[in-house]
Formats: C-alpha cells, structure tokens, sequence
C-alpha cells in the first residue's frame, strides 16, 4: 500500500481488521472511526483456533505513515499495530487518537530479532480500558493488555532493534494487565517522556 489518504470514514462490524496494509509507504489515515472489529478465526496460522482482528495494522514494516485523530473502541486485538519480522517501521506517527476498549493493546508493536523501528512517535493519544470490551472478555490469553504493547514473550535477542522512538503525552488509564510494555533490545528502548 503507497501514497495513499483515508479520511474521515466509519469502518465497523467487520470479523477481520478494519484496514490492513502490508509494506505500508506514505499513508494517512486521519479522522476515521472504527469499533465492533475484529474475532475471526486466523485460518491458515497454527491450527486455526486464533482469533484476530485490529482496528488499523500495518505488516511487514511503514514508512513516512501517520494515524491521526482517529477514534477505535471495541476492537478484539488492538487499535493500531505495526508487526512483522526482519521488517523496517520508519518515521511512523500515531498522533491525537481516542482508543479504548481493545481486547489486547491500544496502540501494538510487534516485531522480533531483524526488525527495526526508527523515527517513530505516538504523541498526544488516550489509550483507555485496554483488556475491556467484548474483546477483552473472549480472548484467551488475559495477560496480554496494555495500553502500549509490545512484543508479548521475547525471548533474549528476540527484540526489536529501535532507534528515535518516542512515546510522549499520552494518557493511559485502566488496563486489565499492563498500563505500558514497551520493549525493544538492549541499549535501545523507546523514551517515555
């Protein structure tokens, strides 16, 4: 997905993600509503008993992408969410959006070993009742919420490598596990100000 602008629109009632893009480069998406997204089954991952389902998710790396002032609750897995291995995420901004009731994080980064995050800033979200919601009450794994979610079990050099990552002016209140997991690889965290 490249130079693209979604604005404005309502994307609900969907079993999958509300918008999904893979190798994501200049995007924004600004002013969108999502809610009631998410708790299909992921078919061709593992034995098909997963369930799935983000308000926004970029895979296998962004660049020059931004989320912004956009509204997600009730989502099964999280609001937004940049995932993928050996990928690279690069000035990536997820700035001034509303985001509650997510059954695993308000705002999800989910990289291992090879992946690299760089320039990168959540600035100025309300990530709230992270755990709650339907689903929240559906999913297996309880220990899994946070407002900010990183990878959920590492494993020594498992993380990602990250470089100008700052999480700043945020409001995170209420979570059923975690308020913050924010974890990358030694002598790189993101900086929390």
């Amino acid at each position: 997905v490249k130079n693209a602008l979604i604005e404005n629109l309502t994307f609900c009632f969907c079993g999958g993600p509300g918008i999904r893009g893979t190798e994501v480069r200049d995007v924004r998406i600004a002013g969108c509503e999502f809610f009631f997204i998410g708790g299909c089954f992921l078919t061709e991952y593992k034995n098909g008993d997963v369930r799935y389902g983000n308000a926004i998710e970029f895979m296998r790396g962004c660049k020059n992408s931004v989320v912004k002032n956009c509204i997600a609750y009730q989502i099964y897995d999280s609001g937004i969410t940049h995932q993928g291995d050996n990928c690279v995420v690069e000035n990536f901004t997820a700035k001034n959006n509303l985001i509650e009731f997510c059954g695993m994080g308000a705002i999800e980064y989910w990289h291992t070993k090879g992946a690299v995050i760089k320039s990168v800033l959540y600035e100025g979200n309300m990530l709230r009742f992270a755990g709650y919601g339907f689903g929240g009450l559906q999913r297996p794994d309880k220990n899994m919420s946070a407002a900010i979610q990183s990878n959920a079990k590492p494993t020594g050099s498992n993380y990602n490598y990250a470089e100008s990552f700052i999480i700043r002016n945020n409001i995170f209140e209420l979570s059923t596990y975690q308020l913050v997991n924010a974890a990358s690889a030694a002598g790189t965290p993101p900086t929390l100000d």
